[in-house]
C-alpha cells in the first residue's frame, strides 16, 4: 500500500481512500453517536452514500485519506475539499479510538501535508456549538474561531487556520 503521509507520534499512516472503503465509511457515518454531532443527522441510505463517495474519490478537488494504525487497520478518515487554495476539512476517528489524541495528531500532520504538498493556503471547518470537544481540538491546533453562525440550520462555529508565513 502506498501511504501518503505518516503520523509518527501515534504510529499511524494515511493512504488515499478507494471505492473499496465506501461501506466502511458509510458504517462510520451512520453510527448513531456520530449522527448526533453531524450537521445532517439523518441516516443515509447506502445507495446515496455510494454515489456521493464515488464522486468524491474521483474528484479533482477532494483529497480523501484513510488513517490506519500500525497493523494497517483503518481507524479514521480525513477529507479536504479544496477550492482556490481554501480547504474545508472533515475528520472522523472510529469510536473505539476516540479520546486517545489521534484526532489531534491526524489533523496536525494532515494540515501540514496540505500546506506543503497540496497548495492549501487556508483551512476552514464548521463545528456544531454542542460539540465542545471538537472545538477544543481545533483551537489547540491553532485554528481560530471566526464566527458564530448557522450552518445547515444548526448553531455552529467556523474555525480557520491559515498557512504560516515564512
Amino acid at each position: 500500500m502506498a501511504y501518503v503521509f505518516e503520523i509518527a507520534e501515534k504510529e499511524l499512516k494515511a493512504r488515499p481512500a478507494t471505492l473499496e472503503d465506501s461501506r466502511m465509511l458509510w458504517g462510520w457515518r451512520n453510527d448513531p453517536e456520530t449522527r448526533q454531532r453531524a450537521f445532517e443527522a439523518d441516516e443515509i441510505p447506502f445507495e446515496n452514500h455510494e454515489k456521493w463517495f464515488a464522486n468524491r474519490v474521483d474528484s479533482e478537488t477532494t483529497r480523501f485519506f484513510i488513517i490506519e494504525n500500525s497493523e494497517s487497520t483503518p481507524m479514521g478518515v480525513i477529507r479536504f475539499d479544496i477550492d482556490s487554495g481554501i480547504s474545508d476539512i472533515a475528520i472522523y476517528i472510529d469510536k473505539p479510538e476516540q479520546g486517545k489524541g489521534y484526532g489531534t495528531a491526524v489533523i496536525r500532520t494532515a494540515c501540514q501535508y496540505g500546506f506543503d504538498s497540496l497548495g492549501i493556503e487556508k483551512y476552514q471547518t464548521y463545528i456544531r456549538t454542542d460539540n465542545p470537544i471538537s472545538i477544543a481540538v481545533f483551537k489547540k491546533l491553532g485554528f481560530t474561531e471566526k464566527t458564530d453562525i448557522t450552518h445547515k440550520d444548526r448553531p455552529a462555529v467556523e474555525m480557520v487556520l491559515e498557512k504560516p508565513t515564512a
